[in-house]
């Protein structure tokens, strides 16, 4: 079914009392297919994203669509849900409950720390990721608003006999930088898109991250290609808790949200899921001066010119490989590239059409290939001739590749860690 578009608010409120209406709990999850709310965010795309007069537009959009002042309160609302027959129970779908229970698992299945790590899981809810987490042998805080959601959690620890390893705190975001314990992950599965101010978020929870701590956004709307770099969703289930409880429900845009971990310092490494899509993540740890480049995370603009990722600490280009300028401009940087086809091949560093530096790599060579990135350069291009496994070794890999990219090295002293 395709949902029909709606243009005022007028609408939306009617669409709002259907869902409210509803007996059946399968009646009530299709309602929520039936709409979506058609807005103009085109001031928007006029405004700075990182600047206080784009959160000022964003903060009004939202206004308009839950007609009233944002009021962080309202995050606390209580759902008028049974404890003991909590989300995604209560839906009475099989897939939505296959859906969240596989993403937990996969979440847990590829944790980026070992027990008996310290995580907080932030926005926790009902619990289930905190107490997946706890049972493997994590000692985890679950943080969350809404006191009531804390109180499940809570007896759920107690009955499982988890007090030991789950415990909870109800605080607002803007507290975490005051909790007195610090983490080596900081979880947010479905949460962070509740923060309107996520950057000074990101903040906080930096100040709470052991030194070789870990980031994990999961769950979360980011979007390539979303057509603003941040603001409210106005799909029908946003828009539904936007209008009906204020929540703060926000989309991002995957290059601004990679551009805004980076410039806190994070490299972000990504992981996807055919089979459980929800659980689709970013990684996000303390960068170094050596960055692999194997799975960081890049804008669409800039992922279609390599080729997949692979098990190995490498990423081949398809000859022609982009980086963002925001990663290095400004700075000094070079980049371990290996040519594997067969003949000695000329390898380029371009910083748009401006050539930094050309090498000769012979076939088997590793070397560095770099120089200083001018700022304001939107994007670096490593160049290289094409070649196909297929016809240099009659393999049966047909892939176009160019050179294989190991490291992005930042050779500048002053580059933070």
């Amino acid at each position: 079914m395709t949902p029909k578009p709606i243009h005022t608010v007028d609408e939306l409120a009617t669409y709002v009392r259907k869902i409210d209406e509803a007996d059946d709990p399968l009646d009530r999850h299709n309602a929520f297919g039936a709409f979506s709310f058609d807005k103009d965010f085109s001031d928007l795309h006029r405004l700075d994203p990182f600047s206080k007069p784009y959160r000022d537009a964003a903060l009004r959009h939202y206004e308009e669509v839950a007609c009233k002042a944002y009021d962080v309160a309202s995050e606390s609302d209580v759902l008028a849900y049974d404890p003991l027959d909590p989300v995604p129970f209560c839906s009475r779908s099989p897939a939505s409950v296959g859906q969240q229970l596989g993403a937990i698992s996969t979440i847990v299945r590829d944790f980026p720390v070992s027990p008996p790590g310290r995580v907080l899981d932030v926005g926790t809810g009902w619990g289930h990721t905190a107490e997946m987490l706890a049972r493997t042998g994590f000692h985890v805080d679950g943080f969350d608003i809404n006191r009531s959601y804390l109180d499940i959690v809570d007896a759920t620890a107690k009955r499982q006999g988890l007090t030991d390893r789950l415990q909870t705190i109800c605080a607002e975001f803007d507290q975490i930088g005051q909790l007195p314990h610090c983490y080596d992950a900081i979880l947010f599965y479905e949460a962070f898109h509740h923060s309107l101010d996520h950057s000074k978020l990101i903040d906080d929870c930096l100040s709470r991250l052991n030194s070789s701590g870990y980031f994990i956004f999961a769950g979360e709307p980011i979007h390539a290609d979303w057509h603003i770099p941040w603001g409210i969703r106005t799909d029908s289930l946003s828009a539904y808790c936007i209008h009906k409880f204020g929540w703060m429900e926000l989309g991002f845009d995957e290059e601004y949200f990679l551009k805004l971990l980076h410039s806190k310092g994070l490299a972000v490494y990504s992981r996807k899921y055919v089979d459980h899509p929800i659980a689709n993540n970013f990684i996000a740890t303390r960068r170094g001066n050596t960055v692999p480049l194997s799975r960081v995370a890049l804008p669409s603009y800039c992922e279609s010119s390599w080729n997949m990722a692979e098990a190995s600490p490498i990423r081949w280009t398809k000859g022609k490989g982009m980086i963002p300028g925001w990663m290095v401009e400004g700075q000094s940087v070079a980049f371990e590239v290996a040519n594997h086809s067969g003949a000695t091949m000329p390898v380029g560093l371009f910083a748009e059409n401006q050539c930094i530096e050309v090498k000769p790599v012979a076939s088997g060579e590793t070397l560095r290939i770099g120089g200083a990135i001018p700022k304001g350069t939107h994007h670096v291009s490593i160049y290289s001739p094409n070649w196909r496994p297929s016809v240099v070794s009659g393999s049966l890999d047909d892939r176009l590749l160019g050179v294989a990219v190991s490291n992005l090295i930042y050779t500048d002293a002053s580059t933070p860690a």
